[in-house]
């Protein structure tokens, strides 16, 4: 019900604008739900912005990892096994997004194992050091 509650807020319209440097218009497209405002256009669709966010969320998501070892110069509690995985698995996701030229998991998933190499990398230093 709740879900249904968010929908029925959702103002959608649409102006079309012309661009001299495109052959076709632009569509535009922003919704409003709860106040916040997004822009969507006919280039990027609603499911190219849901996996864009997305790549956003999960590439931060290790950020504030980083951040932790970094200001406690410690990597006790750490589990570099699982950090190992992910890393894996996210140059995985680098490797299949390049063979499918989807430059949106290139660059999510590269943005991902650079922090978890710098992660890594902060870890083996401050555990060697003690």
């Amino acid at each position: 019900m709740y879900a249904l509650g968010i929908l029925r807020q959702v103002v959608i319209k649409f102006k079309p604008l012309h661009y001299p440097s495109l052959l076709r218009p632009v569509e535009f497209c922003y919704f409003k739900v709860r106040g916040i405002a997004v822009v969507l256009n006919s280039v990027m669709d609603l499911t190219t912005f849901i996996g864009i966010s997305a790549s956003v969320f999960t590439g931060v998501s290790l950020l504030p990892q980083l951040i932790k070892v970094l200001r406690e110069k410690t990597a006790k509690g750490m589990s570099f096994s699982m950090l190992l995985v992910l890393l894996t698995g996210l140059c995985l996701w680098v490797i299949y997004g390049l063979r499918i030229n989807n430059w949106i998991l290139v660059a999510a998933n590269g943005f991902s194992a650079l922090l978890n190499v710098m992660i890594l990398s902060a870890g083996i230093w401050y555990s060697v050091r003690k």
